[in-house]
């Protein structure tokens, strides 16, 4: 049985810091959430893996940028509308020494026609070094798993997140 740390964090007045790593956690399944609740899971990690997160969270929030973010390319691709979550995480991709890039579908071959998936590849096809994604329908990163090699972020799905 997953063991669970209630973390006590109000989600809608988070920093765009925390929201980041907890970004980087949840992507990792190590952070599960219910509407603005979130809980962090043990499960089979080992403690001295969760020791390492906190120490890298803290160094970096000491200003001490690693250099496994900086300079970093980054895409935010948020196929739905979204104020908050996408810009605390360009705010945090910012602070954290990255490099941006920002999707829009309304202005993108989604237009004609082009789907989630060949956009998604688009963007991997850039080289970019990880990507944030939004996307109005429930569980989207089901489609991408062992399809797509650079890190992905779930920034929201649907009612799911």
């Amino acid at each position: 049985m997953a063991k669970k740390y209630e973390l006590g964090l109000d989600l809608n007045t988070m920093s765009p810091f925390k929201s980041y790593f907890l970004g980087l956690m949840w992507a990792d399944g190590w952070i599960t959430s219910s509407g603005t609740e979130c809980s962090l899971s043990s499960n089979d990690k080992e403690i001295e893996e969760i020791n390492n997160i906190l120490d890298l969270a803290q160094s970096i929030k000491d200003k001490k940028i690693s250099p496994l973010v900086e300079n970093k390319i980054i895409a935010n691709l948020f196929f739905e509308p979204s104020t908050r979550t996408h810009y605390s995480f360009a705010t945090a991709e910012a602070r954290l020494g990255c490099k941006t890039i920002d999707f829009s579908p309304n202005s993108s071959s989604m237009k004609k026609g082009e789907t989630f998936y060949d956009t998604i590849k688009t963007f991997e096809s850039f080289g970019v070094d990880g990507l944030v994604i939004r996307d109005a329908k429930n569980q989207w990163y089901k489609e991408l798993i062992d399809k797509i090699k650079v890190p992905i972020i779930n920034a929201g799905d649907g009612s799911a997140d």
